[in-house]
């Protein structure tokens, strides 16, 4: 996607996302434990593995007529990154809390801005298709390592997987956001 007027900064759509998760979490989530985190993240692999295919079938322009919207897609990515912060929560770097959940959300953001520092906006290169992905190699690491608790990447941690699972999905979030924008301004 090229940057156009229409692209906001990726940090303020970073800030819109993440706030939109924050409300879905505090309405739905914040009394639910995640209790089987390996069954969380692969109920999640597979619908990020079915709507890869479908996106990919039907092409990411026609997303996704009738059989995947895009409000299902934004959904999935909603939830996703909701369930890394849950899930981040839970290996006790942060309090099971209101306050915990915004440090880890917090810490999430920093880490984008810090990464995007270095990379630039190139998350927005492949469009949805690649984010979804990116966040589906994420999610099969991460049940690589509570499954098989074997790690040979000494530098990215169980927690680190986690961060990744809530920026690629808010980069998702992003990426469909001005992609609506864009469709609306250009009609």
């Amino acid at each position: 996607m090229n940057n156009t007027d229409n692209t906001e900064s990726s940090l303020d759509g970073y800030k819109k996302a993440s706030d939109v998760c924050a409300k879905i979490w505090r309405s739905m989530f914040e009394k639910v434990p995640v209790k089987e985190p390996v069954f969380e993240l692969r109920s999640l692999h597979g619908s990020l593995s079915l709507a890869i295919d479908v996106v990919r079938s039907s092409g990411e322009g026609q997303l996704l007529k009738g059989i995947l919207s895009r409000r299902t897609v934004a959904d999935l990515l909603m939830l996703s990154a909701n369930l890394g912060l849950a899930l981040a929560m839970g290996t006790r770097q942060y309090l099971p809390t209101v306050e915990g959940y915004d440090a880890a959300r917090e810490e999430c953001r920093r880490l984008f801005e810090r990464k995007n520092a270095d990379y630039g906006d190139t998350f927005r290169n492949d469009g949805v298709t690649g984010i979804l992905v990116r966040l589906k190699d994420k999610y099969s690491r991460a049940i690589h390592l509570l499954t098989h608790r074997d790690q040979h990447v000494a530098d990215e941690s169980l927690l680190d997987t986690y961060r990744d699972l809530v920026n690629y999905s808010i980069m998702g979030l992003i990426v469909m956001r001005e992609d609506r924008k864009n469709r609306k301004h250009n009609a």
